[in-house]
């Protein structure tokens, strides 16, 4: 097998990475080339992603079912949750300011 021809198979295209990810390749577009959120490669003025880089993105964004690690979902037992119940705050709620 060619070298090129295994490097270039595992970069995709817009569509063909949108698709890999479920959004649409506006969004994909949004998300890397504007926001900066997804690690792309230019050349020229095509736009590659590695599969790798969007496999990343996807595992990033994975909230754990309730049944896994507890350590895992935002609010569980993790920083955020300590953090949420230090304060005592509810979660999702807003403290209202006190001179308005």
């Amino acid at each position: 097998m060619d070298t090129e021809a295994g490097e270039t198979a595992r970069n995709l295209s817009l569509k063909p990475a949108a698709r890999r990810i479920g959004v649409s390749p506006f969004t994909l577009r949004a998300w890397s080339i504007y926001q900066g959120r997804i690690a792309f490669i230019r050349l020229g003025r095509r736009v590659l992603f590695a599969t790798t880089d969007l496999d990343a993105f996807v595992a990033r964004h994975r909230i754990a079912a309730r049944d896994e690690d507890p350590q895992s979902r935002p609010g569980g037992r993790g920083e955020l949750g300590k953090a949420v119940a230090a304060r005592g705050a509810p979660l999702g709620g807003r403290e209202k300011n006190a001179k308005s």
